[in-house]
This record gives C-alpha cells, structure tokens and sequence, in this order.
C-alpha cells in the first residue's frame, strides 16, 4: 500500500500516537498525564524495527525502494525518525537504510 496516508508515512498509525502525545502535553501541561501517550509511542517505536524487517522480507527491493522515498514517521517528524533508528542519513543528505541481517 502506497497511497492514502502511506503516501507520507510508512507507519502512519505510530505518527498519531507521536501527535497525540504533542498534543496532550500542549493540552494539558501536565507531564504525568502525557506518560501514558509517551508509553504507547514508545512501544510502538520498538514495533517499527519488527515490522520494517518482517515488510523487507515479505516485499524485497519493491519495499526498500518504498523505505527510500517515505519516512518512517511522515515529514514533520523525519528527524525524529533518523533520532531513533528508522533511517540513517548520509553525508550527501539522502537516506541510507540499513541492510537486514541474514538469518543464521
């Protein structure tokens, strides 16, 4: 899938949960309740590597070529992204994704 939302971020559904986390902190200004979107972001965040290898080894080249082009997170958060592992930036300032670690 590479429409729709996907267009802009290859997990759209853990950008949510970086907004709502935004968005709660923003809302309410209170750290101890924005704990729990943070919580949820984060595991969400370990889900990503998961998911990334399970795609690359389901769809090959056609799925790296998708991880080239569209951040993890989508736009805003390509930094964020970078920051976290998803994507690793070259000196030339395109993205340059980990090879998979053969199975031994």
């Amino acid at each position: 899938v590479t429409h729709g939302p996907f267009r802009w971020a290859r997990h759209p559904m853990y950008a949510v949960f970086l907004w709502a986390l935004f968005g709660t902190v923003l809302a309410t200004l209170n750290w101890v309740i924005a704990c729990y979107p943070l919580a949820v972001f984060l595991m969400g965040a370990r889900r990503i590597r998961v998911e990334e290898r399970i795609l690359v080894e389901l769809f090959g080249d056609e799925y790296l070529d998708y991880r080239r082009r569209v951040p993890a997170l989508g736009p805003p958060w390509r930094s964020l992204s970078r920051c976290l592992g998803f994507e690793a930036e070259t000196a030339a300032g395109s993205t340059l994704q980990a090879p998979l670690r053969e199975n031994v």
